[in-house]
């Protein structure tokens, strides 16, 4: 597969963009920020997508986090809330999951980071609550739409390895869309400056 001018000029770019992730499996798709994730307008039945919205950002109150456990988590009930704090710096990320048209579409996949994971905001309100700082600039997102986030109604599951460097996503979409945000720590200067590597072969996978 041909890797275009404009990919590799990306990555050339903005290294420390792919330094927090080490790669993908399954049908999880490492991208740069699109211009559009409202429903029906990046699609795909055979994977799902996760950008880099923020990069090293910090800000002078805390971030709210609505799961920090390791493990599965299935049910609300399953979530340990935190929170990132004032002025410490992370990386976010986007997870965007929408099938083509209305039929339902199982996906799942994992993405492997570099850094720790602090946490992840997983649902409707909590996302629009940070969407004014967290937003790539780069991106229209699906602000105030009912069912941006996971349901957990027995089809969204995510799982944190217990080095805090994996998260697996398994679920089910049909008439709304999937998304959630993903939380990390901040790659080291050198972890940052050895990235180009990584961020070529990740963009192999994407369609440029």
């Amino acid at each position: 597969m041909k890797i275009g001018l404009g990919c590799i000029a990306f990555a050339l770019a903005t290294p420390t963009a792919f330094a927090s992730i080490a790669f993908t499996t399954g049908q999880a798709v490492f991208i740069a920020p699109p211009l559009d994730i409202t429903r029906n307008t990046f699609v795909s039945n055979d994977e799902f997508f996760v950008f880099q919205e923020q990069t090293a950002a910090s800000f002078p109150l805390a971030i709210p986090l609505e799961q920090v456990s390791t493990g599965v988590t299935n049910m609300m009930n399953d979530f340990v809330g935190g929170t990132v704090p004032a002025n410490t710096e992370f990386d976010s990320f986007y997870v965007h999951v929408d099938g083509v048209g209305n039929s339902a579409q199982i996906f799942s996949g994992s993405i492997r980071f570099t850094t720790e994971i602090f946490g992840v905001i997983l649902t409707d309100n909590a996302l629009d609550s940070v969407d004014l700082l967290l937003n790539s600039p780069l991106t229209i997102y699906p602000e105030g739409t009912t069912d941006r986030g996971l349901e957990f109604s027995g089809q969204d599951v995510i799982t944190i390895s217990e080095d805090r460097r994996t998260l697996t996503y398994s679920g089910r979409v049909s008439t709304a869309i999937d998304g959630f945000r993903i939380i990390t720590a901040v790659p080291s200067p050198g972890v940052a400056g050895t990235a180009l590597i990584g961020a070529i072969a990740l963009l192999r996978r994407r369609r440029c």
